[in-house]
């Protein structure tokens, strides 16, 4: 039987687009090389990875938080990512 599951992922707040988008890279490295691993484990036969959807997203904290102590606000970006891995289950024919 053939399988789609979801992968997501999101970073914390970061001070540039540049460092959210090469944290959220590290992290979809990290997870797609473990989600291989299992499917590998199980016996499982992979199919196709393909991108959902990605996005940028600014976020302003307020000023005296503990993120930012300072008197103006400040924007941090999180960068977020949905991945479709296509599978057959191992067994299925």
């Amino acid at each position: 039987m053939t399988k789609t599951q979801s992968l997501v992922v999101a970073t914390d707040g970061c001070s540039t687009v540049a460092d959210a988008m090469m944290e959220l890279q590290t992290m979809l490295d990290d997870s797609l090389a473990d989600a291989l691993a299992l499917l590998e484990e199980e016996g499982s036969r992979l199919w196709s990875i393909e991108s959902g959807t990605h996005a940028v997203t600014s976020v302003p904290t307020s000023p005296g938080s503990p993120a930012h102590p300072g008197p103006l606000p400040i924007i941090q970006y999180v960068a977020s990512a949905i991945v479709l891995i296509t599978y057959q289950e191992a067994g299925a024919a």
